[in-house]
């Protein structure tokens, strides 16, 4: 993460809840011991998808705003957080999460005061049954 490839086991469930609220829970040992939650919902009112997300390296929530596109089977959200390294500093990041039926991969970007996507983190999943 942060650049720095590092390779981890993790377990990534995805279930959607009767109320169609689709949460992507996410468990590894990185860092020792890392959880994760998103809670990815479409909003009727601005027709957007919405998502939430904690983990226990960062007790504040972020959140983003984005779309799928169907035809690449592509989920791109937007936000604001805190800063990794400047909690100080509010920053832009970007998610995008490729899906295909026996791997997905998902790449988080930070983006720079000049608009410049830096990849800061990526995922590769893998499919098991």
């Amino acid at each position: 993460m942060l650049g720095s490839e590092k390779q981890f086991e993790a377990n990534y469930k995805i279930r959607l809840t009767d109320s169609g609220v689709l949460v992507h829970d996410f468990t590894s040992n990185w860092n020792g011991a890392f959880t994760g939650r998103e809670e990815l919902y479409f909003d009727p009112t601005d027709g957007e998808l919405h998502a939430t997300w904690t983990d226990t390296e960062d007790p504040i929530e972020s959140s983003t705003i984005g779309s799928y596109d169907s035809g690449t089977k592509t989920l791109t959200m937007i936000g604001t957080g805190a800063d990794w390294q400047d909690p100080e500093k509010t920053i832009i990041f970007k998610h995008v999460t490729v899906y295909s039926d026996e791997k997905s991969s998902y790449t988080m970007f930070m983006i720079g005061s000049d608009g410049v996507e830096i990849p800061s983190m990526w995922i590769d999943v893998s499919k098991v049954e």
